[in-house]
């Protein structure tokens, strides 16, 4: 998984997107997941607050242009 995190990680900086590292962001407990990559009810909830300062931001810079 850390390959893939860190090749998102690059795709984003090369188009100039936001990236949130939610594998440190999300506990990797069975709450969370219910397998190695897919999230649970309870684990989307957990991901919708970790970007949701990043989707802010970016709402904020398109308002701003």
């Amino acid at each position: 998984m850390a390959l893939y995190n860190e090749a998102q990680r690059e795709r984003a900086a090369k188009a100039g997107a936001r990236y949130v590292p939610l594998d440190a962001m999300i506990p990797r407990t069975l709450d969370s997941f219910f397998d190695d990559c897919h999230f649970t009810d309870a684990g989307n909830a957990l991901v919708a607050r970790a970007i949701l300062p990043a989707v802010a931001e970016s709402l904020r810079e398109r308002l701003r242009r």
